[in-house]
């Protein structure tokens, strides 16, 4: 397998043809497309450096592995970390672009290649990776051949998908008796009071849209302390636009939003790619008197009928695995983290790094953390009490 280096985003962006046809016989996530490429880099572009790869074998493109340089900094320290380009926030399945049959080759040729251009940065973090695939199964050992120290994380954040059947009568029966009659008496309670839903996928509509579900989200969210990921990243509403404006003509998202009275009471953004559905983020008013009749579980269940109806054949509802998740027929899985670093002197902030991510796992699965976020909000809210 022959490597080749590509360090700008044009040069990723003029191989599309080829990558949209790699990403047909992959299967791959929206989260791998060259339109969430691209939405990343006019977004958040300014603060990378490209550095990707694209693999080739008896002249066939195999793999395309977009990544990225940028600066992760600690006070006076800063460290360059090497992860792949378009990953931001918590959601989406990240990875390389590559041929099921050369996954473990493609690990191969970047270990030999990290070692050798190791200087240009700190650590290598790959987060967010698919455990099952060939890369990802064959890569730890793969890269601690070439002497890089390696840290392996099979189960580094929850994740729960939903495996679709192909019709929406079976998907029915694979929810409870109770979960079935809940959905059905809120579906019509919203109907008898009133409450219609939008279904924008498309034209000006798309951004008052988005501006609708960033607003409940950020007000659910800021009553339980941080605020939620628009509060965190004041560019995800402008990032998630581009998004949609990229993959609108070719009717792959949606935002779905339940509204009463002329007032939003919840709403959903969804994607579509080859046989995933990712429902990506969302928001509701927890106040409104229709809170009662669970919106928001209305929304994702018009999201994974309209999943059925594509031919989709997993609902992917990305990081965290709350309840709600697996009683509308979720499994529970996990997202894989593959941090490494040059050993010795030479590789200490590497090293620093991968302590330290250790370190907030370890905290965020102990009881002290929902502990330490409730303190959190009571001394936002009643700093006098404390």
């Amino acid at each position: 397998m022959e490597l080749e280096a590509v360090s700008s985003a044009r040069g990723l962006l003029a191989l599309r043809p080829e990558w949209e046809d790699l990403l047909t016989q992959t299967d791959g996530p929206v989260f791998q497309t060259p339109e969430w490429f691209a939405a990343w880099w006019d977004v958040f572009g300014q603060d990378a450096e490209i550095r990707s790869f694209v693999s080739h074998s008896a002249g066939t493109l195999t793999g395309i592995v977009p990544l990225m340089i940028h600066t992760v900094r600690a006070g006076a320290l800063s460290i360059r970390r090497l992860t792949f380009a378009g990953e931001h926030g918590p959601f989406g399945e990240y990875g390389p672009i590559v041929l099921p049959t050369h996954g473990s080759d493609l690990a191969v040729a970047l270990a030999s290649g990290f070692r050798r251009w190791g200087g240009e940065f700190d650590v290598l973090d790959f987060h967010l990776l698919d455990p099952t695939s060939s890369f990802s199964r064959s890569s730890t050992e793969t890269f601690r051949s070439t002497g890089l120290t390696v840290r392996w994380n099979p189960a580094s954040h929850p994740r729960v998908t939903i495996p679709l059947p192909p019709t929406w009568d079976r998907y029915r029966v694979m929810l409870s008796y109770n979960e079935r009659g809940i959905i059905g008496r809120h579906e019509r309670a919203l109907e008898h009071h009133g409450a219609e839903i939008s279904d924008i996928r498309e034209g000006s509509q798309l951004g008052p849209a988005l501006d609708e579900l960033s607003r409940l989200h950020t007000e659910f969210w800021s009553e339980k302390g941080p605020g939620g990921h628009f509060a965190r990243n004041p560019l995800l509403g402008k990032f998630l636009l581009r998004v949609a404006e990229y993959l609108a003509p070719t009717d792959r998202i949606r935002v779905m939003t339940v509204h009463a009275d002329g007032k939003a009471l919840a709403s959903l953004f969804v994607l579509f790619q080859g046989s995933w559905c990712h429902l990506y983020i969302g928001g509701r008013d927890a106040h409104h008197p229709f809170a009662r009749f669970s919106p928001m579980r209305v929304l994702m269940v018009r999201a994974i009928r309209e999943a059925i109806r594509r031919g989709c054949r997993t609902a992917d509802f990305l990081g965290g695995d709350m309840r709600y998740k697996l009683r509308l027929g979720g499994v529970q899985g996990g997202y894989a983290r593959l941090t490494a670093w040059q050993p010795g002197i030479a590789g200490w902030k590497g090293s620093l790094f991968a302590s330290a991510l250790s370190a907030r796992d370890m905290f965020d699965r102990t009881p002290a953390a929902p502990l330490a976020a409730r303190i959190l909000r009571r001394a936002r809210a009643r700093p006098w009490e404390m």
